[in-house]
């Protein structure tokens, strides 16, 4: 309810703005639509759930990198019932907490699981902030929070892949 009350605030504050500023170079109204589907996308736990088993699924052969498993016969629109990850939530870890092992296992994994979500997969986790990745055991990475995701189309990851490519071997033209 919140939300709705929210959402129709900045709907009339957008209208208000298109009316009142036509030289803004965008659309308020656009934006506020645009945003209202993805905070619709993020707040239906199905589509977190459906996310979540998709990614879960492209790194099934990775034992570095985890997605919980849903059980969808627990789940509803306001309720996402998952595996829990016990390990220790990167935003809260301690100095020391996690060996230099661990922690050089992590970042590997980290760096291929975002590699692989935008160079190969074409879908990506688009909130992999500390508080939605855990260290478990043994370097492993688990992502949680799959409520906001986004696509990458091909042309658009090849030339993501040329930008890392250049940056890698110093090429700049190649990065530029």
């Amino acid at each position: 309810e919140i939300i709705d009350a929210d959402m129709e605030i900045l709907h009339s504050l957008a209208d208000l703005a298109e009316k009142h500023f036509s030289d803004l170079g965008y659309s308020p109204t656009d934006v506020v639509n645009e945003f209202a589907k993805e905070i619709a996308k993020e707040t239906d736990l199905h589509h977190e759930g459906r996310s979540t088993e998709r990614l879960n699924g492209f790194f099934s052969e990775d034992p570095g990198i985890v997605f919980p498993k849903v059980y969808w016969e627990a789940t509803t629109a306001s309720v996402l019932c998952m595996e829990e990850m016990r390990g220790i939530v990167l935003a809260r870890a301690k100095p020391g907490e996690i060996s230099e092992a661990d922690r050089r296992h992590i970042v590997e994994n980290g760096a291929r699981a975002v590699f692989k979500q935008c160079l190969e997969f074409g879908f990506f986790h688009a909130d992999p902030h500390p508080g939605n990745l855990i260290a478990l055991p043994d370097g492993r990475l688990a992502f949680i929070d799959c409520g906001m995701t986004g696509e990458i189309d091909s042309r658009t990851m090849r030339q993501l892949a040329d930008l890392v490519s250049g940056v890698v071997t110093g090429d700049l033209d190649r990065v530029i």
